[in-house]
């Protein structure tokens, strides 16, 4: 039933995607057509209709989205039905517009405008606006002349606006007072009809047309209106004699040595003599074929030996049974091509024909084979149990399948075959190799295995690296409808020390992920190279994780192997560094200018020289940062107060302190720094307790 309809379903394509074309404009001429005027419902699905008067419109087209929406970008999807004109366009954000021109319309099965949509967050998936295009074909049939022949093929030429449209294959009759049926020659459209009975017989026509017209209640019609012509039957002015065999293969054998067949009896028959056939009743036909007539059968028929010469359909017309150049018999039968294959293509949703006839398991392809007299053939593909033929883009050179393959095939190699008999053409069954996200891939250095995925940065770990595991979640490779197949990868480790020096460099090749049992395709996998165990990174790199130094660096780079995909790969790093909140060294310093308080006097003593100091301190890192310090530091130790003034009346003396020191130069390899000093401790040699504040001088060497 054909009805208008909302289209906010149109677009379920199996995602959860939410549509998001408002409204989808068409311009063929003068004449526009919308989602919101124009969209129908035909046999359950939703199409977008439009009328077409010739097979290659160019149509331009507008494409508006919803103002709520989450798209980035917008594609459209290459189709063999037509020819991108002008590419899609972003017209200032209010809508989309691009050109194509149709590649014959009456041809085109399943037409549809495809989408790639590219959201914000980078994902992508496809949505599909159905066309339904109709036209108005009209067909006129005048004879010349309404006196017939029974048995006799008479052919007519009939008028159409639209020849490409005729369903030529469909109009084939029996049993009626007059047979006819179609075909197309020289680019007319032509009508063969051979009358059974005699007297004033009626011709109904029937013609189907491979695109439909809309009728006055707005429904889909394939079927014309019927022709009714009346033509006045008369007795055949020639016996037609009728053969046992009506295919003939035109081949070296039956040009020369001839096929035994036998002929209706006939008292003008005679035995023993050679009558010669031809295509035209008239003399000075080229030679069809000759029969030589050689014994009578109890069954009212003739043995003959059959020599053709010539190809001949039978919608061509009769062949004459002539003794000399006068006609005595009228016959027909076919004389044809042997079968013969000679190509055979693949094409797949949104690609071109191919002639690598690798197919995959639980794919959908249309294949193609060409060749000559296919008509006669009967092809089949070996274990494929969904078979279509598209009647509407065969013939007798061409033949056209949809091939469902079983997600469970467990054959290699799919033969054609005829009639049963192995051709030398054969689909080959791959398993599917493609690459996917790394997701599969998981990381473990003591938090427990992760997704190397979910990293998006590097990640600072306090403690001990004891090991680093990558294990593998093969379940996730071959999910229920979407096949990827084994995973070729490798990984690439290198380690750094606190100083950027490389310590390590490792690459681990040959690194193949199979699909567990949970994969339809588990079965028919070749498992002799699948990585069954987790990959421990002690046992590939020379110095241990645990032995690695604070700030240390490992970097995993982890990728498919270009050479095992036709496609671009995925690429996942992963970075962890051995952090620290604090560090604990030995700081040797020179402070000077130091002020001095001791306990128990009043007095500040004077600026003291240069003196030094030993001290084990600790240093404290910013969170979140890589070996950024802090700019304070706090640690005990030994002050040798003016070590470097010799006067007689230097005030020279050994301490213990504890001293709190302020970096203004906050790098840790810094070769010069000048820390600002302020503690306590107990001076050896007066026995004091003291306080003090001043500046120093730190030299990295």
């Amino acid at each position: 039933m054909l009805y208008l309809v909302g289209f906010a379903q149109l677009f379920a394509q199996g995602n959860d995607e939410k549509p998001v074309i408002s409204e989808l404009v068409m311009k063929i001429g003068e004449k526009r057509y919308s989602l919101g005027n124009d969209l129908i419902s035909y046999n359950g699905d939703k199409y977008l209709a439009f009328e077409y008067s010739e097979g290659d419109e160019v149509v331009e087209v507008k494409l508006y989205l919803y103002s709520v929406n989450n798209v980035a970008r917008l594609e459209l999807v290459n189709s063999n039905d037509y020819n991108v004109v002008d590419s899609l366009i972003n017209f200032n954000d209010q809508y989309y517009t691009f050109k194509i021109k149709f590649n014959n319309l009456s041809q085109s099965n399943y037409l549809n405008f495809t989408f790639k949509v590219f959201n914000e967050e980078g994902e992508e998936y496809y949505q599909r606006i159905n066309l339904f295009p109709f036209t108005q074909t009209a067909v006129t049939f005048i004879p010349q002349g309404e006196e017939l022949f029974v048995g006799e093929v008479k052919t007519f030429e009939l008028l159409t606006n639209n020849i490409q449209n005729i369903n030529t294959k469909a109009i084939i009759t029996e049993g009626e007072d007059i047979n006819y049926w179609l075909s197309q020659r020289g680019g007319k459209l032509m009508l063969h009809v051979i009358p059974n009975e005699i007297g004033k017989k009626r011709l109904n026509l029937k013609i189907r047309v491979l695109k439909p017209f809309l009728d006055e209640d707005g429904k889909p019609t394939y079927e014309l209106p019927v022709i009714n012509r009346e033509f006045t039957i008369k007795e055949s002015r020639l016996t037609f004699l009728e053969l046992d065999k009506n295919d003939i293969i035109l081949d070296e054998n039956t040009q020369q040595t001839g096929i035994e067949i036998q002929i209706e009896n006939n008292p003008k028959l005679k035995l023993g003599k050679t009558y010669r056939i031809e295509a035209q009743e008239e003399p000075g036909g080229a030679l069809v074929a000759e029969i030589f007539t050689r014994s009578s059968l109890s069954n009212n028929r003739v043995l003959c030996w059959l020599r053709v010469y010539a190809y001949h359909r039978i919608g061509d017309g009769y062949l004459y049974i002539k003794d000399g150049d006068e006609a005595q018999f009228i016959t027909n039968f076919r004389i044809g091509h042997k079968t013969k294959i000679t190509k055979v293509s693949i094409l797949r949703s949104g690609e071109e024909w191919t002639d690598n006839l690798s197919i995959y398991p639980g794919e959908l392809v249309d294949v193609r084979v060409e060749g000559v007299a296919l008509d006669k053939a009967n092809l089949r593909f070996a274990g494929l149990y969904k078979l279509l033929t598209d009647s509407a883009q065969s013939n007798e050179r061409r033949q056209v399948f949809t091939l469902s393959i079983p997600i469970t095939i467990s054959k290699r190699r799919i033969f054609l075959t005829d009639h049963g008999e192995q051709t030398d053409f054969s689909l080959l069954v791959k398993e599917f190799q493609k690459p996917m996200p790394l997701n599969f891939v998981k990381v473990n250095y003591g938090e427990g295995a992760k997704p190397i995925t979910d990293f998006d940065g590097p990640v600072l770990y306090n403690k001990n690296i004891q090991d680093v595991i990558i294990s593998f979640d093969a379940s996730l490779l071959d999910q229920t409808e979407k096949l990827n197949g084994k995973q070729y990868l490798t990984i690439d480790i290198q380690v750094t020390g606190n100083r950027r020096e490389l310590i390590d460099l490792k690459t681990i090749n040959d690194v193949v992920i199979c699909p567990t049992e949970n994969s339809y395709r588990f079965p028919f996998y070749s498992k002799n190279d699948c990585n069954r165990e987790n990959i421990t990174l002690n046992n590939h790199i020379r110095r241990k994780t645990h032995e690695l130094y604070e700030w240390s660096k490992i970097e995993l780079t982890i990728q498919h192997r270009k050479d095992k995909y036709s496609e671009q790969g995925y690429v996942q790093k992963f970075e962890l560094i051995l952090a620290r909140k604090a560090s604990f060294d030995i700081d040797i310093s020179f402070p000077a200018g130091l002020l001095i308080q001791k306990a128990g006097e009043k007095d500040i003593g004077s600026f003291s020289g240069i003196s030094i100091a030993a001290i084990a301190q600790f240093k404290f890192y910013k969170p979140k940062s890589i070996a950024q310090l802090k700019p304070y530091r706090i640690g005990a130790g030994f002050l040798a107060i003016n070590s470097f003034n010799f006067n007689d009346d230097a005030d020279r003396d050994l301490a213990l302190v504890v001293l709190g020191s302020v970096y203004p130069i906050k790098r840790e390899d810094s070769k010069l720094n000048f820390p600002l000093h302020v503690g306590g401790g107990f001076l050896m040699g007066d026995q004091k307790w003291f306080y003090l504040v001043g500046p120093g001088i730190k030299i990295r060497f």
